[in-house]
């Protein structure tokens, strides 16, 4: 049996996958879809700091204002 890359990897990831029948393309999609998901947050992130740099994120001062009155007095 020829060694492909992809199941050098796992082998060399989990020796014991020797004996697994994981199919190296679901064991890709699987971390992908791991990575992606932990890198979601930075995405979104970027994204954001993107449209911040052209938009205003202030608040309208009326706004700020009510939402000061709308305070409880300590």
């Amino acid at each position: 049996m020829a060694l492909t890359t992809s199941r050098l990897i796992i082998w060399s990831a989990d020796p014991d996958s020797k004996q697994s029948t994981l199919v190296p393309l679901t064991l890709y999609t699987t971390a992908l879809a791991a990575y992606i998901e932990a890198h979601r947050a930075e995405h979104v992130t970027k994204q954001l700091n993107r449209l911040y740099e052209v938009e205003d994120s202030s608040l309208d001062e009326i706004i700020q204002r009510l939402q000061t009155l709308s305070l409880p007095i300590e």
